[in-house]
Order: structure tokens, then C-alpha cells, then sequence
């Protein structure tokens, strides 16, 4: 019962924008000899496709440089995004897509960049975490 309570508390925010569909694209992995992560670069593209009744968002990170590291990564995935009440026009929905695209996806990259890298001899890696408050006012500030 003291969940149930704990469940009642909780004030949910209903979004009608929606994810769904999340697909690992692509990895390309190279590592001819890295000790540390140290100024390890790190890169995130992100673009958004309108389809028929849905936006497809891309975001691509790029972990590393080959030349100067010696280690490079690559992570593409996909999802899908759409409107639960129809409320937007198709534009108004990708450039909300592209917003937020790195705040949905980055999840995604960031678990399995980890675990591909930390099953081999590397050093223990995690991409870090984003603070997607500042993140969305600094998109806004940027329009």
C-alpha cells in the first residue's frame, strides 16, 4: 500500500510528443593503441527527416580521433518521433525533434559506447551525462 501512496504523490507529466522505435544504425570501432582517455575528443551531429505521419532523428557521436589518439568510435542510432494529438504541423514537429534529439538519444549512445568499449582491454570509459536544462536553453538562445 505504501507504494501505491508513494505512486499517488507523484505529480507525471504528460508529454504528447513521443519516442519510439529506437534502432542502432552503425558502430565503427578502432583502437591501434590507447592507454587513457585524456582530451579524449568527443562530437555529437544530429539531423531529423520528415516522413508521412512521423520525424526520423539521427544522432551520430563520434568519440576520439584515430590520428591523434589512436582510438576512434563511432555510434549512429535512429527513433522515431511523433505527435500523440496531432497538435503540430510536420515542421513544427522536426524542429522539435531536432532539440531534443541528443536528450533521447544520448541515453542510448552513451550505454552501449560504454559497453563495447569496457569489454576490451581498454580503461573503464562512460561518456558523460548531459545537463539537458542548460542543454535546451542553449538551443533556445541560439534560434
Amino acid at each position: 500500500m505504501a507504494n501505491q501512496e508513494f505512486l499517488n504523490e507523484l505529480n507525471f507529466q504528460r508529454n504528447s510528443i513521443q519516442l519510439r522505435d529506437v534502432e542502432l544504425l552503425e558502430i565503427k570501432f578502432t583502437n591501434i593503441g590507447i592507454d587513457e582517455y585524456k582530451d579524449l575528443p568527443f562530437q555529437l551531429n544530429r539531423h531529423a527527416e520528415i516522413e508521412e505521419k512521423h520525424v526520423n532523428i539521427y544522432l551520430i557521436a563520434i568519440i576520439g580521433d584515430e590520428e591523434k589518439s589512436g582510438f576512434n568510435m563511432e555510434v549512429k542510432y535512429k527513433g522515431e518521433v511523433y505527435s500523440v494529438e496531432d497538435e503540430m504541423g510536420m515542421e513544427e514537429l522536426k524542429n522539435y525533434a531536432l532539440q531534443h534529439v541528443i536528450p533521447m538519444l544520448l541515453p542510448y549512445v552513451r550505454e552501449v559506447s560504454s559497453s563495447i568499449i569496457n569489454r576490451t582491454d581498454l580503461p573503464y570509459f562512460m561518456l558523460p551525462t548531459l545537463d539537458v536544462i542548460n542543454y535546451l536553453k542553449s538551443i533556445r538562445e541560439n534560434e
